[in-house]
């Protein structure tokens, strides 16, 4: 997942469960594992409404900061640490096959 740099984070309000607040007693705010994935589950449109979209929806020249990768492979999550693409970093979408890093 990546978001649109011109977007700003929004928080929506909802009720935590027992079990949702112990969760982030252990895991932190963010509930996150290194990969930027949640914990507890998020609906597509909890995602949308954050300005976070798939690569696959990108617009070509767009600046974007990645905030998940969802892959579960792990000779691809290997690839995409030492090319230095994870959770935090920004990157500009091109429909080439290279995508230019911001340092």
């Amino acid at each position: 997942m990546v978001r649109d740099s011109r977007r700003s984070r929004t928080s929506g309000a909802r009720c935590l469960s027992a079990f949702e607040i112990k969760l982030r007693e252990k895991l932190g705010e963010s509930g996150a594992c290194p990969h930027g994935n949640h914990v507890l589950p998020e609906s597509p449109v909890e995602r949308k409404r954050r300005g976070e979209t798939q690569l696959s929806e990108a617009v070509e020249g767009q600046n974007y900061s990645i905030i998940s990768l969802h892959e579960r492979d792990p000779k691809l999550l290997l690839f995409l640490h030492f090319a230095g693409l994870g959770p935090g970093k920004s990157l500009r979408y091109s429909a080439r096959t290279t995508i230019k890093l911001f340092r």
